[in-house]
């Protein structure tokens, strides 16, 4: 069902070790180290999982099949799942819908009308709040921080010092309170940027502050 592409290990600040393993799934638990786990979804092939063992007890298959297919007339990808505060949630790849499941079916907290620029971007849970970092859209990446505001409804964006432009990675961890981004890339479509990063990234989010890593990491992309 799920098959391992690519593994790597690295070491960051000499001290920490990561192993980042790339996994093309129909479901599977996120290898993104966070507070709690968190489901990766492939919407699309959903229908061809028979064994739900794997699921937490409050997860169910019923809920994963109510996950709809579009948003705003756009079809959903790929979903993150995942529980905080006794509530579970669901989020669509590149869309800035949140998902809250309510006993029989899933709500929408999500109040503005636009509706996302950021696909290949992370979840995260920091200090019982949603968080997303990082995507690709209008044409650039971009490393940007934006915390979901279940009051308002909607994200706002968290200023963040030394931020790297224009990069973005799938590949990032989080330990603490640290977040560490690597084996990403450069893109600018309007100046015709397309790059490679030799370093990753490291943000601190106590003091949210970016710190250059000089790994001389493989690339992902070639």
């Amino acid at each position: 069902m799920a098959r391992v592409l690519l593994t790597y290990t690295c070491e960051v600040l000499n001290y920490i070790k990561i192993v980042i393993t790339i996994i093309l799934i129909s479901v599977s638990i996120s290898l993104f180290p966070s507070d709690r786990s968190m489901l990766y979804i492939d919407r699309s092939h959903l229908n061809e999982i028979s064994d739900f063992s794997f699921l937490p007890a409050t997860i169910s298959p019923k809920m994963l099949h109510q996950l709809p297919d579009t948003l705003h007339s756009k079809s959903v990808g790929n979903y993150t799942v995942f529980e905080l505060k006794n509530q579970t949630y669901a989020i669509g790849d590149g869309f800035f819908d949140v998902l809250q499941w309510n006993d029989t079916a899933w709500t929408n907290l999500y109040t503005s009308p636009f509706f996302g620029y950021n696909f290949g971007r992370k979840i995260f849970i920091y200090k019982g709040e949603i968080y997303a970092i990082g995507g690709y859209g209008y044409w650039h990446a971009h490393s940007n921080l934006i915390k979901f505001d279940p009051e308002l409804g909607y994200w706002t964006m968290i200023v963040t010092v030394n931020k790297p432009d224009n990069y973005y990675s799938e590949c990032i961890s989080k330990i603490g309170d640290t977040i560490i981004s690597s084996f990403g890339k450069f893109v600018d479509e309007s100046i015709n940027l397309s790059k490679v990063a030799k370093d990753a990234y490291m943000l601190n989010l106590d003091k949210m502050d970016w710190y250059e890593l000089d790994l001389e990491i493989p690339s992902l992309y070639d």
